[in-house]
């Protein structure tokens, strides 16, 4: 089966802490089944890196469990209600067959869902 694919290639911004940052430079995705390009990305350059690294060790986390919990059980749930959109995304990056998207991106529910499942039991362990 073959899903419909948008023709216009998708235009992203990267985040850091949150914050959406584009450059003039980009890179395009492509589809290495037929080479056409399926996307564009800001190249990150040195500065973008050191000050994402500075975020993420400045980072101190205030959620409880319960909220943690409630993010990731709420991406689940997201990914599992737009699983046909995103397997079509991940069949024009990666190339793979419609049957395999369908499965890569009904896996992903899985693993945010049980994600959540162990934040709620959060022991101090990294997930």
């Amino acid at each position: 089966m073959n899903a419909p694919f948008s023709p216009t290639p998708r235009r992203e911004t990267m985040r850091i802490a949150g914050k959406l940052v584009s450059t003039d430079d980009m890179v395009e995705v492509r589809n290495p089944y037929d080479n056409s390009v399926v996307g564009l990305v800001p190249a990150a350059r040195p500065e973008h890196v050191r000050e994402a690294f500075a975020k993420a060790r400045a980072f101190k986390p205030t959620l409880t469990r319960y909220e943690r919990q409630q993010i990731l059980q709420k991406t689940a749930e997201l990914l599992r209600d737009r699983k046909d959109e995103f397997a079509r995304l991940i069949t024009a990056e990666a190339g793979l067959c419609w049957k395999d998207s369908l499965y890569e991106a009904s896996r992903a529910y899985d693993v945010w869902s049980f994600a959540a499942q162990l934040t709620i039991k959060d022991d101090g362990e990294m997930f």
